[in-house]
């Protein structure tokens, strides 16, 4: 059982370097999630979701991984809590008790691992597109009554999708990765992080809605319109990580990152407040022996 980062953020201390050490203890992260599909009888990611609680509470990894997991200041769960379920959609007099209740029972997982995660640190949930929440943009918060035992953590938020936040003066912006999903199905680019370049060029997060994606009709104005360029524009739902960093015109600094379904590949991507830099945490269960 292992854990897997591509870079490795901050300043490594050598010995009397203790200015380097206090700049390290400074840098805190935001992390970001997508798609746990829970309810997916044919996923086998569940000791990674195991390890990602692990680590995300200072119980998994060595010091250095322990020390960079204390530093995590809010974990962002871009959507795709469950795995789209018909039972859910069927008319209760249409379903047995037993079909009820297996239907209920990821939600009732997604509430345990969630309360769990929330006890340990700030944690964000945005609604996806098969999770139960109305399908147009913006979606709203899931109910409260899917997450009897988070819900009541002061440390738990039900957010939109689009979500927008700021962590230190830091701006995020994302999406559950519906409006970079439709337009790869339209155009011809396919990388995720070529697509967010080409958001922040038009300056509109959504700019297939609502022609070919469901959106809440506005007469006055339109949400989805990029008045400032966000410090971290993510995008939840997608085949992998992908990331780039984005100059405007006018001295702007924009970090891409494209969030891979963690039931396909298990990674949680951190993102400095200090740097920008986004690092993947790969959960990689195979036991060697």
């Amino acid at each position: 059982v292992s854990l897997h980062a591509s870079t490795s953020p901050g300043k490594t201390r050598d010995d009397g370097q203790g200015e380097e050490q206090e700049e390290e203890e400074e840098e805190k992260y935001v992390a970001l999630m997508s798609g746990f599909s829970l309810g997916d009888e044919g996923s086998s990611h569940h000791l990674q979701m195991e390890m990602m609680l692990d680590y995300c509470s200072g119980l998994l990894g060595a010091e250095p991984e322990q020390r960079l997991a204390s530093r995590i200041v809010r974990v962002v769960v871009a959507g795709g809590i469950l795995k789209g379920n018909a039972s859910l959609s069927q008319p209760t007099a249409y379903a047995s008790v037993r079909e009820q209740a297996m239907a209920l029972t990821p939600i009732r997982d997604a509430d345990s691992m969630l309360s769990d995660l929330a006890q340990n640190v700030h944690v964000d949930i945005m609604p996806g597109v098969a999770d139960p929440a109305n399908y147009s943009l913006p979606q709203q918060p899931l109910h409260p009554c899917l997450f009897p035992h988070a819900a009541t953590l002061s440390t738990f938020t039900r957010c939109t999708n689009p979500h927008a936040f700021s962590v230190d003066g830091v701006s995020f912006l994302g999406t559950s990765g519906q409006n970079v999903d439709d337009i790869r199905r339209y155009t011809n680019m396919e990388d995720c992080t070529d697509i967010m370049e080409k958001m922040l060029e038009w300056r509109h997060c959504i700019p297939t809605a609502p022609d070919s994606l469901a959106a809440y009709p506005y007469c006055d104005a339109d949400p989805f319109i990029l008045d400032e360029a966000p410090h971290v524009l993510f995008a939840g739902g997608q085949p992998k990580f992908s990331t780039s960093l984005v100059k405007g015109p006018q001295g702007q600094t924009i970090r891409t990152v494209a969030i891979p379904e963690f039931s396909t590949v298990p990674v949680m991507v951190l993102v400095n407040l200090k740097t920008l830099e986004a690092t993947p945490i790969e959960f990689d269960a195979v036991i060697n022996a």
